[in-house]
């Protein structure tokens, strides 16, 4: 909902990249025809696989006591731009979950291609998260970084997720903290912003829950993350965004 980490988290900007349509990371998912022009301002660019990746295997490992593995590789197609390579990504992640403890880390690096006609572009994300169950309550925290190299030019930035889960009854209440860093043609990194969200789910049966969040979005100037969208907004300003609704599994 309105307190998702991709709300700041799924999103790098790059400054001074040569790449055509502002904000486009090529996939065979583009459109022709091909732009005619090349943008070189700052820009904003999202994975294509980070919800979904097409045309994909994975395998996933038994449980060894408590470890895990998984493998995945996504083939991309030939796109109006004749890059064959585009889409193309491969995941890895290694797992632990034992008594009260989970640990997590996992890569995934995605392909693409310029208007140029080249295979120039390489949108890396790594992860590592760990949780504890206490019992009346179970708190996470979670590293991430995300690097994404456009011709010469590269942006990386790099969040710290915070987050709590309490049950009472038939109730859960829940909170998240996040703050993100960017750099963007350097290695020093600068504040991007950062969010908290509090919510609460009750639960009126196995299959049947309301929920209600409340979330609060903090950009600082030049960036532009808000609630609902991974770039929709003007650089330094906040944004808010409340939902209540009801889920049902069928």
């Amino acid at each position: 909902g309105v307190g998702s980490a991709g709300n700041l988290l799924w999103s790098t900007v790059v400054d001074g990249a040569q790449i055509g349509d502002a904000g486009t990371f090529i996939t065979p998912a583009v459109a022709s025809p091909k732009p005619a022009s090349f943008v070189t301002a700052r820009s904003t660019f999202v994975d294509p696989n980070l919800i979904r990746a097409n045309n994909s295997l994975a395998y996933y490992t038994p449980d060894f006591n408590g470890f895990k593995a998984s493998l995945m590789y996504s083939f991309g197609a030939q796109n109006t731009y004749s890059l064959k390579n585009t889409g193309d990504m491969t995941s890895v992640s290694l797992n632990y979950a034992k008594g009260p403890l989970t640990v997590a880390y996992a890569n995934q690096a995605s392909k693409g291609g310029n208007t140029d006609q080249t295979d120039n572009q390489k949108f890396t994300t790594d992860f590592l998260a760990a949780s504890y169950n206490f019992g009346v309550a179970k708190a996470a925290l979670g590293y991430r970084t995300e690097k994404l190299a456009v011709n010469a030019a590269t942006g990386k930035t790099k969040a710290m997720i915070y987050s709590v889960l309490a049950p009472f009854g038939a109730v859960t209440l829940k909170a998240s903290y996040i703050t993100k860093r960017s750099a963007l043609t350097t290695d020093s990194y600068a504040k991007a912003g950062s969010q908290f969200a509090v919510g609460a789910v009750y639960d009126m049966s196995k299959r049947t829950a309301l929920y209600v969040t409340y979330s609060r979005l903090k950009n600082e100037s030049n960036f532009a993350n808000s609630v609902g969208s991974a770039a929709a907004s003007a650089g330094g300003v906040s944004s808010k965004g409340f939902d209540i609704g009801a889920r049902h599994t069928f």
